[in-house]
């Protein structure tokens, strides 16, 4: 066995990463923007990416969605994304027209969307992000994805790109939980009565840092008093939330919540 050696299992083809640690990707890893190299180009209905998959009768960890994997699937309408993975490479999902949302498993350790990695994503509704780890979401990740209305963003999120959401017309809100601020114009907008550029859109903003730049005409509510929910326990997620920047005093505040919270329960 050795590094980029490709095999398949259940009808999707993989990679390897790294052999001593027993790691691979899907896909194979080579850069072909007009046909998957992950799956077959039939493959439909809800997309299926295990946490693990088995090759030469030994568990392999999946960690990755590579390059150009399930480019011009047309017929997957629903993902389903296992806790293992940690990054969606350039293209992952291009340009994928029919899927309608996309859901990484609870404690996802998902910390980076590269460039077009949900690209052109004309059907996608829905988005969920299972953990609180994703750090990075690069230029164009959700570009053109035209039905998306709403995005909460885990409280980790450090960097969203330029253009990281343009050409997301129907987007009406984004709760942005997080330590640091964006100062890039995210949505990118040339012209406001241009198509598939949102004209006004509300960030809900719940860390003790208000953002400097979304965009043009965005209304930025701070807020630190809002609920957070969240796929995690109500504590796990109040201690994301209270204690973002590490202060001590935040913390006890935190611990103290959580337990009132337990006691009145």
């Amino acid at each position: 066995m050795s590094v980029n050696e490709v095999f398949q299992y259940d009808n999707i083809t993989y990679s390897i990463v790294d052999v001593f640690r027993r790691e691979v990707r899907v896909g194979t890893g080579v850069f072909n923007e007009t046909f998957p190299n992950a799956v077959n180009i039939n493959y439909s209905d809800i997309l299926t990416i295990p946490s693990f998959t088995t090759y030469s009768d030994k568990l392999w960890r999946v960690v990755e969605i590579g390059t150009c994997s399930f480019a011009y699937c047309n017929k997957i309408l629903s993902v389903k994304i296992g806790y293992n993975i940690e990054i969606l490479k350039n293209r992952a999902f291009f340009r994928c027209y029919h899927i309608e949302n996309i859901t990484f498993e609870k404690h996802s350790r998902l910390k980076t969307l590269e460039t077009y990695s949900l690209y052109d994503l004309y059907g996608l509704k829905s988005i969920e992000f299972g953990g609180d780890k994703l750090q990075t979401i690069g230029n164009y990740a959700f570009g053109f994805s035209l039905l998306l209305k709403y995005i909460r963003f885990p409280p980790s999120v450090r960097f969203i790109d330029e253009k990281a959401l343009r050409g997301l017309d129907l987007l009406s809100r984004i709760d942005f939980c997080c330590v640091s601020s964006s100062n890039k114009d995210i949505f990118f907008r040339i012209e406001e009565d241009k198509h598939l550029t949102p004209t006004n859109v509300t960030i809900k903003v719940t860390s003790r840092y208000q953002s400097e730049k979304f965009g043009i005409k965005d209304s930025v509510d701070l807020d630190n008093s809002i609920v957070c929910i969240f796929p995690h326990a109500l504590g796990d997620y109040d201690l994301q939330c209270r204690t973002v920047a590490h202060n001590n005093y935040f913390l006890s505040y935190s611990l103290f919540s959580v337990f009132i919270l337990m006691y009145d329960s």
